[in-house]
């Protein structure tokens, strides 16, 4: 999933919020794991993601990932 502040062909989920980029981050989901870069997978985001220090980061339950000024809480339903 591509995440940016555009809703256009580049992007499968968009924020309205000035503050995040055009291509923010990708969460991927492989060998049973989510998984979130910041970026496009190329380029970083220009306004960074707020996760933890490493680019490329396993999302945990109750994990709160910031971007621009929009922050979300990762909850996994069965």
């Amino acid at each position: 999933m591509r995440i940016g502040r555009l809703k256009n062909k580049e992007t499968d989920f968009s924020f309205a919020d000035e503050d995040v980029s055009r291509k923010q981050c990708i969460i991927t989901y492989e060998d049973n794991n989510w998984y979130i870069s910041d970026g496009d997978g190329k380029n970083e985001s220009s306004n960074g993601t707020w996760f933890y220090p490493e680019k490329y980061f396993t999302i945990t339950e109750g994990m709160i990932i910031r971007m621009g000024t929009t922050s979300f809480e990762c909850r996994f339903e069965p």
